[in-house]
């Protein structure tokens, strides 16, 4: 259990001063827009709706150390448990009596959300093709046969990123249009189209091709949060930057989905550089929550799983890998696993 202390006192309206365990801080402004400033050296403004639940905080000061860490410590609301790379269009606008012809026909093709009714709005008006090229990614890269023609359209679309950020037509839609997209596993997410989530599916495809470096390269220059530092995390084990992943995962709490993730990433990382005893533990942790996703649950046991063959402990990985077959018998690599445990075995 984590206890916390936390306690305020207004010092006059607007204006209060916060004690918790840690720090204190200095808050001040109005309901919907404030600042904070604590006795860490952080800096935070927040902006929102009230009574509504929606807020954004940003970090606009501190120690660039921790940036990362407290990034990930961030529980995400846009996460789902993944399945494939997805896109619809929502909130369909409803466009002007006036408006031009590549604009009304933009809009018919972005209502119909089609493979072909975008590629042809692509063929018709080329000069206004970007922002429909943007919404075909996650439709192609959802099927196998058309994944190289996303990822394509992916490619050109990051690199002329800047472009589209000013395109008319990408900022007018962008926010009617929502994806799906798998990050890691147990986690994905479902936002509208953005930066991030073109950097976040672009890396992924990368990610799919084992193009590791250039995936890392991408979410490097997205916006940090909890879900990209799933992501960066994923990938420098796949790298080998097992240091980087245990600094960015220091301090991590299992609050939600993506942070029990990132307590498996660091279990990995331990592991892989001979920390059996204290990766263990780590697994531990990301299965504390036994309402986490239960593909989350199970990817714990499997890498702890290896961390007692690592340990020589034979009968504690075989009962590990026996109870990922209690809820998923089709688990990838568990077969593989207990033959090999038999047949040491028998040796």
């Amino acid at each position: 259990m984590s206890l916390r202390f936390r306690k305020s006192v207004t010092i006059i309206p607007g204006l209060k001063l916060n004690f918790n365990k840690n720090s204190t801080s200095l808050s001040f402004g109005v309901p919907g827009a404030r600042m904070s400033v604590n006795t860490k050296g952080d800096i935070y403004r927040s902006f929102g709706v009230p009574g509504t639940g929606l807020y954004d905080v940003q970090r606009i000061s501190g120690k660039s150390r921790q940036r990362a860490r407290e990034a990930a410590m961030a529980p995400d609301p846009n996460f789902i448990p993944p399945d494939v790379f997805e896109g619809e269009a929502e909130d369909p606008i409803t466009v002007g009596r006036f408006a031009k012809r590549f604009e009304k026909d933009f809009d018919t093709a972005v209502n119909k959300f089609t493979i072909d009714s975008l590629k042809q709005y692509q063929k018709d008006y080329p000069q206004y093709a970007m922002a429909a090229k943007a919404f075909t990614i996650t439709l192609l890269m959802s099927k196998s046969e058309t994944f190289e023609a996303g990822m394509q359209a992916a490619a050109e679309t990051w690199e002329k990123r800047h472009e589209l950020l000013e395109d008319y037509l990408w900022k007018k839609y962008s926010k009617h249009v929502r994806i799906t997209a798998p990050i890691a596993p147990g986690i994905a997410i479902k936002t509208v189209w953005s930066m991030k989530a073109l950097g976040l599916v672009y890396s992924e495809g990368l990610q799919a091709q084992e193009k590791y470096q250039e995936a890392l390269d991408v979410v490097e220059q997205i916006q940090q949060d909890v879900t990209v530092q799933v992501a960066t995390c994923e990938l420098e084990i796949q790298l080998e930057k097992y240091d980087e992943v245990i600094e960015t995962t220091d301090d991590v709490e299992n609050i939600d989905d993506p942070t029990a993730v990132l307590l498996i990433f660091r279990g990995i990382a331990l592991r892989e550089k001979g920390l059996y005893d204290a990766a263990i533990e780590v697994f531990k942790l990301a299965r504390a929550k036994k309402d986490r996703s239960e593909i989350i649950l199970n990817k714990a046991l499997f890498e702890r799983a290896q961390a007692y063959e690592k340990l020589g402990k034979k009968a504690m990985a075989r009962k590990d890998y026996e109870k990922i077959l209690v809820t998923d018998g089709s688990y990838e690599g568990i077969t593989e696993k207990l033959a090999e445990l038999a047949g040491g075995d028998a040796d």
